[in-house]
């Protein structure tokens, strides 16, 4: 699997991204694919994160 943290984001990713999390809700952002593509962009693995884990398997 490729790094992806070392891509940048594009505009448009940017504007996805700072809309999800302007509503302040994490749960409902990890149920949507471009968010979490985009989170794991920036981030990389998930895995550390058991909450985080939680949220996205219960929306796959």
């Amino acid at each position: 699997m490729p790094d992806t943290t070392t891509s940048i984001l594009s505009d448009e990713e940017i504007d996805t991204f700072n809309a999800y999390l302007e509503e302040n809700d994490l749960p409902t952002a990890f149920c949507n694919t471009d968010f979490v593509n985009i989170y794991k962009k920036i981030v990389g693995n998930t895995s550390h994160s058991n909450k985080i884990q939680k949220w996205i398997a219960h929306h796959e």
